[in-house]
């Protein structure tokens, strides 16, 4: 868990000169609080021992910046979640990262001192970190909602971006040449089927397909006329009307004019 506290022992007075061979949460004499030591990475052979050392580390910075230690540093809860979760994902990051954060909390700590500097630095390594994992944000994309089709749009987003999917949920169409009009928002009283888009959804709902980067399992979310979403991680989306056979799929007409829906996507 994010705010999960480790090493975290009671502030200790430490000679400054002892530090650099010291691991956790320590004080230098005359420092108004502690600050984290991290252990000497590359000392450790053991791999999934030196996994869990980064991951400790940045789980224990991250709860100082949030603020969770109550001596004087808050960077914001929002930010530091996302920048914690973003060095998880990069590990080989850690080791620099660490070196930089102590220098600042020393300073920060130091008589006369203040979080100023150590802020801007910790702001600057979120912004550079979801640079680096997202290089091209998620951008504003309409289309015509397709019912004779299956699945459309087919967009690659980032992991933490959050979207807004919208359509007019005021429009109708029919599912059969002979079935009920419909609206995005779908047909409940219909059990849907194994042939449906997502056997589990609402039929003839507009629903949202997330396709993960990683291989993991794909994710159905029931979308209907709006829906706010933010992706857990990198991946693909699409949309579709949950129906099993688009083929006689069609917009109403009425006194010869044709319903229709466009789509947006757009990140928020």
């Amino acid at each position: 868990m994010f705010w999960f506290l480790l090493m975290s022992c009671g502030p200790k007075a430490t000679p400054e000169s002892a530090a650099d061979s010291l691991v956790g949460w320590h004080t230098r004499d005359g420092d108004r609080a502690a600050c984290f030591v991290a252990p000497d990475f590359g000392a450790v052979a053991d791999p999934a021992l030196r996994d869990k050392q980064l991951r400790d580390s940045v789980r224990n910075m991250a709860l100082q910046w949030a603020g969770v230690r109550r001596d004087g540093v808050d960077f914001g809860a929002e930010r530091v979640q996302e920048t914690e979760a973003l060095l998880l994902a990069d590990l080989d990051r850690v080791p620099a990262v660490a070196a930089e954060n102590l220098e600042h909390c020393q300073i920060a700590m130091a008589p006369g001192g203040n979080t100023a500097a150590w802020g801007s630095w910790v702001e600057d390594l979120h912004r550079a970190l979801k640079e680096e994992a997202c290089p091209e944000p998620f951008e504003e994309t309409t289309a015509p909602l397709d019912l004779s089709g299956a699945w459309q749009l087919e967009l690659p987003i980032c992991a933490g971006e959050d979207i807004l999917l919208q359509t007019d949920a005021t429009q109708q169409f029919r599912l059969s040449a002979d079935g009920p009009l419909l609206t995005v928002e779908g047909d409940s009283s219909t059990a849907p089927t194994p042939e449906h888009l997502c056997p589990t959804c609402t039929h003839g709902k507009l629903i949202l397909r997330f396709e993960p980067e990683d291989g993991g399992a794909t994710q159905y979310i029931e979308a209907g006329g709006e829906l706010r979403w933010t992706a857990p991680s990198a991946g693909v989306i699409s949309v579709g009307i949950n129906d099993a056979e688009p083929s006689d799929n069609a917009w109403r007409i009425e006194d010869g004019v044709q319903d229709g829906a466009s789509l947006l996507v757009r990140p928020q």
